[in-house]
């Protein structure tokens, strides 16, 4: 479950900021990773773990800003400290090397 680390982030990053600081959250996996078995509970190990991100993000009153989830491909996600844009590579690739996604 990812419940114990997101709550311990959500923590860390409170004790870090003011305490009216409003803090946002942008979501990105939940891909099943090119598994292609019968197990349903290995398929779904990326769903959950994204709807129990998202419930803790709800209970603890922190907008999602943006969500990039789901799918059959894994993701390399870049976080800038400075700006809080999130750049995701996934997927088809382009004159670069892959798709890419801003959120």
């Amino acid at each position: 479950s990812a419940g114990p680390a997101t709550r311990h982030l959500i923590s860390e990053v409170r004790g870090k900021v003011h305490p009216e600081s409003r803090l946002i959250a942008k979501v990105t996996g939940g891909s099943i990773g090119g598994y292609r078995g019968n197990d349903s509970l290995v398929a779904n190990i990326g769903g959950n773990t994204l709807l129990s991100v998202v419930e803790i993000l709800v209970e603890e009153e922190i907008d999602i800003e943006g969500m990039h989830t789901g799918g059959e491909k894994e993701r390399k996600v870049i976080f800038d400290l400075e700006t809080g844009d999130v750049m995701i590579m996934f997927g088809i690739r382009n004159k670069s090397g892959k798709e890419i996604a801003v959120i």
